[in-house]
């Protein structure tokens, strides 16, 4: 049923764009920033690239276009390739949340725990309002076994977002795992 409706929402917005023209300099690199969206939701990954690589091209200092190549390069398993997309979003917007919180997961995945926390950390230097690097940072300290700073970040994003059910559940399990238990 959901993938029917977004099957049919994707197919909606393909038509949509389709009477839009694309061929003004001005408003091109957005029309295929747009378009490689909806290819790559037909998981058409080689024409999204395709598009976005001609609207980086167009508008090398579009944050939402290099953005949305950084995550089509992991979404393909191309993480290193990724990583630096995502470095390069943060010279066009060193303080973006987007990619701030990108770069922390990824370093993660990619067994490098302390740029992980360099990105986590300065994501919630940035953004110390928001819940998700507290619950990134715990997640991380948790993984290391640092249950004490564990604890504190989820206490945190707990205070931030306090019916969050991944957050109540994270920190729950790592007081389980704490020392007192």
């Amino acid at each position: 049923q959901q993938d029917q409706q977004a099957d049919s929402e994707l197919r909606a917005a393909q038509t949509a764009l389709n009477n839009v023209p694309g061929t003004d300099r001005q408003n091109r690199p957005e029309y295929l920033r747009l378009r490689a969206l909806i290819e790559s939701g037909f998981n058409d990954m080689a024409s999204a690239e395709r598009d976005l690589k001609e609207a980086m091209r167009l508008a090398p200092n579009n944050l939402n276009i290099q953005l949305n190549y950084a995550n089509l390069l992991w979404k393909t398993k191309r993480d290193q390739e990724a990583l630096e997309a995502y470095r390069r979003a943060l010279q066009i917007d060193g303080n973006n949340h987007a990619a701030l919180t990108a770069l922390g997961y990824l370093s993660r995945d990619l067994h490098d725990p302390a740029s992980a926390e360099k990105y986590f950390l300065k994501l919630e230097e940035q953004y110390p309002k928001d819940y998700v690097a507290y619950f990134a940072l715990g997640d991380l300290y948790t993984s290391q076994r640092q249950l004490d700073r564990a604890q504190a970040s989820y206490e945190k994003a707990h205070e931030l977002a306090p019916k969050n059910p991944l957050i109540v559940a994270a920190a729950l399990n790592s007081a389980m795992d704490g020392p007192k238990h």
